[in-house]
């Protein structure tokens, strides 16, 4: 993982090179299959009811500031990209540019 720029210095390894060892994944599910992959949840897991369905809270004017969810990543939806899209940043550009690569490897 140091290879490609992986910050592992809490592994024993090196740090990144940038310092910046930060990483984003953004998930979009489509809302009409929203609340069969998602659903509002309590701390540890367990339904939310008051924001039940997700997909009726997420489209309210209530606020979403807070509050936890669950998301089930099904193959069947998670591989199609007109149901779920998954976008992945690093804060440190070297091991961006080389996350394909460690990714294969894997």
């Amino acid at each position: 993982a140091g290879r490609y720029g992986l910050d592992v210095s809490r592994f024993g390894g090196s740090e990144c090179e940038s310092g910046k060892n930060g990483h984003l994944l953004q998930i979009f599910i489509r809302r009409t299959v929203l609340d069969r992959l998602a659903y509002a949840s309590k701390p540890y897991g367990p339904l939310d009811s008051k924001r039940h369905p997700i997909s009726s809270w997420l489209a309210s004017d209530a606020k979403t500031n807070h509050g936890q969810a669950r998301i089930l990543a099904h193959p069947k939806w998670f591989l199609s990209p007109r149901y779920v899209r998954m976008f992945i940043a690093s804060a440190d550009p070297t091991f961006h540019e080389r996350r394909p690569a460690f990714q294969l490897e894997l």
